[in-house]
């Protein structure tokens, strides 16, 4: 069953990256088709996106690259090849990354929030790092092609969607504060 999730994951994933530009309404399609939530779809696009079919791992699943999916190449590198070699658990993978994170942070003054080290939802956050613990989260909801808009927007700016939202918001509130 694992392997058919892994599978079905890249699958997907692959799928709405490459409809990017091609296939207007593909979120409410793959909703529709495989009765997934847009977010769960948003993710496998991100991690999908995070991991050409290159620097894939046949021996790891998806949920071990989803985990690292949020560092840069050269530690994701070097994650997925301590899993492998230590055929660690997607959930072993995750401890390991969240302390070795947890470390970084403390030598910086600084401490992950605790719903990143505790939460058990996994490392997939759309491309967020961390929150420091000075910063609030905003969630806004949005319809299916509002997401693929906000989605077409970020890529052609070369962000996340996190990141390109938080671009356009801080402009927007410099604009109307007039800074």
């Amino acid at each position: 069953m694992s392997t058919i999730h892994t599978t079905s994951a890249w699958c997907l994933g692959d799928w709405l990256v490459y409809g990017e530009g091609a296939f207007a309404g593909r979120y409410r399609k793959a909703i529709e088709q495989c009765s997934l939530h847009y977010q769960t779809l948003r993710n496998y696009a991100w991690v999908a996106r995070s991991f050409p079919l290159s620097r894939r791992r046949d021996t790891l699943s998806f949920g071990h690259h989803a985990e690292v999916a949020r560092l840069t190449e050269p530690e994701q590198d070097y994650w997925l090849s301590k899993a492998e070699t230590l055929s660690w658990s997607r959930n072993r993978l995750r401890s390991e990354v969240r302390a070795s994170l947890n470390q970084r942070h403390a030598k910086d003054g600084d401490e992950l929030p605790a719903s990143d080290t505790e939460s058990g939802g996994g490392a997939v956050t759309d491309g967020k790092p961390p929150n420091a613990t000075d910063q609030a989260e905003l969630r806004v909801e949005l319809s299916t092609s509002d997401g693929d808009l906000w989605t077409a927007a970020a890529n052609r700016a070369g962000l996340s969607v996190a990141a390109w939202a938080q671009r356009e918001l801080d402009a927007a509130a410099r604009g109307a504060a007039g800074v």
